[in-house]
């Protein structure tokens, strides 16, 4: 986004080229299918509605089908809501500090946020090639392997991470203080 600053809501700059064009196009590409995912939950409560109105006997699909969406609706949706600095963030604290202070304490959120989501990544791969090699099953009205639900984890998790690198390298600032910074100087 060309002009804009970097504090502006409106998301980080997107490079011209790079590994972050292709982070940006994976996350915009999941933000689209979460939005998909969540069409066809709002289709899926209207049946499930619609059949324990009409049906003498509902179908019993619809309630973990949802359940399965909003996990995916979630999921795919993380790393586009911190690109686009739609989260909950306090700030507060941060903006009182003097901007030097205010920086290092930002910087330290970006690293411990980073390696949490590695860790959460790990994790999730983990698990998923446990659940593969054993066979697991979430079983509910409709049965799913266990590793369906956490590959996506992994890869969310892993693009989190990546958020949170290319913040951490200066390149944008979730708390504004690298506008301030950059006016200062």
């Amino acid at each position: 986004m060309a002009g804009a600053s970097p504090s502006s809501h409106d998301g980080p700059p997107r490079p011209e080229s790079g590994p972050w064009t292709v982070y940006f196009a994976i996350v915009n590409a999941l933000a689209f299918l979460a939005s998909v995912v969540l069409a066809l939950m709002f289709i899926a409560m209207i049946t499930d509605v619609v059949q324990r109105m009409v049906a003498a006997r509902p179908a019993q699909w619809p309630v973990p089908v949802i359940e399965y969406m909003m996990h995916f609706l979630v999921l795919f949706g993380a790393p586009y809501a911190l690109t686009k600095k739609s989260h909950v963030l306090v700030d507060s604290f941060v903006q009182m500090m003097p901007l030097k202070l205010g920086r290092l304490v930002e910087k330290a959120g970006y690293v411990i946020s980073l390696v949490a989501c590695l860790i959460f990544a790990a994790f999730s791969a983990t698990s998923g090639l446990e659940a593969w090699e054993v066979g697991g099953m979430d079983v509910r009205a409709i049965s799913i392997p266990e590793y369906v639900l956490y590959l996506p984890m992994v890869v969310s998790f892993l693009l989190l991470a990546f958020g949170f690198l290319y913040l951490l390298t200066g390149r944008d600032s979730l708390m504004g203080l690298a506008a301030v910074e950059k006016a200062g100087a």
